[in-house]
């Protein structure tokens, strides 16, 4: 090793020290910590809870085509389908009762933005916040938390 018999002696008992307690680590881990594992069955009611909910909390607008804003003479236009998440359960019904409206605001903003603003990111955000900030206007009062494009096709 080094020639110096205290230096090697050092290595040899600072290795086995070493590979001791990197044995011991790992029959700890196998052996000794038994890791409790989640119940299926809880599991799964949590899950479906989490659909239902998801499910009973969005109010979906129908597919839609709408014209867009050229500088061309090439004709272009989106088709969307819009969820709609309120804030509460009460937000749902009032949503129903003012689709058309809904339908008018998402037909009158994005009839007036351009294809090349609602191709990038930041423009389907200011849509978004667009289309929000208009219906509560509207209704007077914040009714829609997010806004969920489940088809966002641009032609």
């Amino acid at each position: 090793m080094t020639g110096n018999k205290k230096a090697d002696l050092a290595i040899m008992i600072l290795s086995l020290v070493t590979s001791l307690a990197v044995v011991g680590i790992m029959a700890f881990r196998m052996f000794i910590f038994k890791k409790n594992l989640p119940d299926p069955q809880a599991l799964e009611a949590l899950l479906q809870q989490e659909r239902s909910d998801m499910d009973s909390g969005t109010f979906p607008i129908k597919k839609m085509i709408v014209n867009l804003q050229s500088r061309k003479n090439r004709l272009r236009f989106l088709d969307v389908k819009i969820n709609l998440m309120p804030f509460g359960r009460r937000d749902l019904d009032v949503l129903a009762r003012n689709r058309h409206t809904i339908q008018d605001i998402i037909i009158d903003t994005v009839s007036r933005m351009y294809p090349h603003q609602l191709n990038k990111l930041t423009g389907k955000i200011l849509l978004e916040n667009r289309i929000k900030q208009q219906v509560h206007d509207k209704l007077g009062y914040p009714a829609i938390k997010n806004i969920y494009f489940s088809r966002f096709v641009i032609q």
